[in-house]
């Protein structure tokens, strides 16, 4: 079963994390991006039909890209580290592929966004995020369009 999650550990840091059971890869993220928010977008892209999205998780130096693709009826995810931050590069050290279904992929992300959003608040999302607003838009539309799926 596949998990998300968004630790915040202090001002401006987190760890994210992709598992499914058998594989987990943790990755330290900066307040260079809106990390979760551009992790919401890009489930919502896949999720609406897009053939690929992906998200970065900036560290400084360095980044964890997650690419979604549409795999059939699933979506693969691949995990792939560059030494740069805001790299352009499309290959870099790749260090998990998952396979999951489309519904699995957004429940894993509802509840990856409700658990930080009961955990702090919107508030306190933007403070310990350095005033980047909690992606509840995004996570009203994944609960719509799991409810479709």
């Amino acid at each position: 079963m596949l998990h998300l999650s968004f630790t915040l550990t202090g001002r401006g840091s987190a760890i994210a994390s992709i598992a499914d059971g058998d594989a987990k890869v943790e990755i330290e993220v900066s307040y260079l991006s809106d990390a979760l928010g551009d992790l919401a977008r890009a489930v919502r892209g896949i999720l609406r039909g897009l053939p690929e999205t992906s998200c970065s998780f900036q560290m400084e130096p360095g980044e964890h890209r997650f690419v979604f693709s549409r795999k059939g009826d699933d979506v693969l995810i691949t995990v792939v580290q560059f030494s740069e931050t805001f790299s352009r590069q499309r290959d870099g050290n790749h260090l998990l592929e998952l396979r999951c279904s489309p519904r699995e992929l957004a429940t894993a992300c509802i509840n990856c966004l409700r658990e930080v959003r009961d955990l702090h608040g919107e508030d306190g999302y933007r403070e310990q995020w350095v005033n980047a607003d909690f992606p509840i838009i995004e996570y009203r539309e994944l609960l719509e369009l799991r409810r479709r799926l």
